[in-house]
């Protein structure tokens, strides 16, 4: 088996995860990049006190930073396991889909986002069904599992 190749991946909206991670995101929190500054009555937390952003308000309030939290989002594959999967050229077909499903998921834990998988053929598939997971051996586990499998569904 061949060494697992990272994939880097980024999502062009911004993400709504409560979860710190890697991606650019809606929530207001204890990232690093400034997103502007407000009244400390609107973010009570004083620790974020700015001097001079207080000094230039012209209502004199005691104004704070606000910073924006990067999240994690979930990473799911939704995978065709019908009986064309099982063709065979240079590479097998689901071979490929392997490696794709263990780099995906490799990827996802180093970026800290959950990994899940959904495989169907006319239906899908539930004993290679894999609930969004953190677990950073799931898809090496699940991309394993779809070596050894033989498609056979339309």
């Amino acid at each position: 088996m061949p060494a697992v190749q990272e994939v880097h991946y980024k999502v062009a909206w911004r993400a709504s995860g409560h979860f710190p991670g890697h991606h650019q995101s809606v929530q207001k929190g204890g990232g690093l990049q400034f997103r502007h500054h407000v009244p400390l009555i609107d973010a009570p937390d004083p620790r974020r006190f700015d001097v001079r952003a207080s000094l230039r308000d012209p209502f004199g309030q005691v104004m704070v930073r606000v910073y924006q939290q990067a999240s994690s989002i979930p990473l799911f594959v939704l995978a065709d396991l019908s009986a064309s999967m099982g063709f065979v050229g240079r590479r097998a077909k689901i071979d490929v889909l392997a490696d794709l499903v263990a780099a995906l998921g490799y990827s996802a834990y180093r970026t800290g986002d959950s990994f899940g998988f959904v495989g169907c053929g006319e239906a899908i598939d539930e004993t290679l069904l894999l609930a969004p997971t953190l677990n950073r051996a799931a898809a090496a586990d699940l991309a394993a599992r779809l070596r050894t499998l033989r498609p056979r569904d339309r």
